[in-house]
């Protein structure tokens, strides 16, 4: 699995819009966020590890996605629209989180 992300990471290098570092559950990752052809693609790598994951999410998606909910509204999360590109990519990235697989339990990369 690890060989197909990396085959993806460097086919969307050219695509990237972002590029940031966040703590995600606890965790600090360098995020990269990439545009492609009705898509938005999230990258974390954390460096402790060398741990690469990746997800998906389509533009048709992300007004649902920015629309504050019960969990933005009770954090402090800023509850206004996002005003330029760089803004709506940061707010998404503060979404990401990382569900546990049922059967392989390895942890995935969601935005929600």
């Amino acid at each position: 699995k690890m060989g197909a992300v990396r085959l993806v990471r460097t086919a969307l290098q050219d695509m990237r819009v972002l590029k940031t570092v966040m703590k995600i559950e606890g965790t600090l990752y360098t995020l990269s966020v990439y545009r492609d052809c009705g898509s938005v693609y999230f990258e974390a790598y954390d460096a402790a590890t060398s741990d690469i994951y990746m997800t998906m999410v389509s533009l048709d998606d992300l007004p649902t996605l920015l629309i504050p909910n019960a969990f933005t509204a009770s954090t402090s999360t800023n509850l206004d629209p996002p005003q330029t590109p760089a803004e709506m990519y940061t707010a998404l990235c503060k979404l990401l989180r990382f569900e546990k697989g049922v059967i392989a339990k390895q942890k995935s990369l969601i935005c929600r």
